[in-house]
């Protein structure tokens, strides 16, 4: 809960279109609500990982949510949009595919809109 100032700044560094390829919606001033959603996890079913610069910043995050059985999670990720093509989303993704096996998750899956064609090549590409 109290990273719900840095992922509140963390979303000033990230594209309207980004943020709606993540959340399937636009998101502008996301509040209270919103954030504690984000920042307030279960961690017998939920697990984030945060990627922070020497300055403290969040350059993105990536979460998996197991469902109630604890055999399949359902993953996001989200990066600042000039952080993209460099890398860390890639970095992120391997390290919650890592997890969730190591958890003993069976499948790790995402929604991912049609239109977001790197994402779809990534989750290709990882299996």
């Amino acid at each position: 809960p109290e990273d719900e100032g840095l992922v509140g700044e963390f979303f000033k560094h990230v594209t309207e279109h980004d943020l709606r390829l993540r959340f399937f919606n636009v998101v502008k001033n996301p509040g209270h609500a919103f954030l504690a959603r984000l920042t307030q996890l279960d961690y017998e079913r939920a697990m984030a990982f945060a990627a922070l610069d020497t300055n403290n910043n969040l350059l993105g995050v990536v979460r998996l949510h197991a469902d109630a059985n604890y055999e399949n999670g359902e993953y996001a990720i989200l990066l600042r949009s000039d952080l993209k093509g460099q890398g860390l989303g890639w970095r992120l993704m391997e390290l919650i595919i890592r997890y969730g096996r190591a958890e003993g998750l069976k499948t790790i899956f995402g929604e991912v809109l049609a239109e977001n064609t790197t994402m779809l090549a990534m989750c290709l590409r990882l299996g």
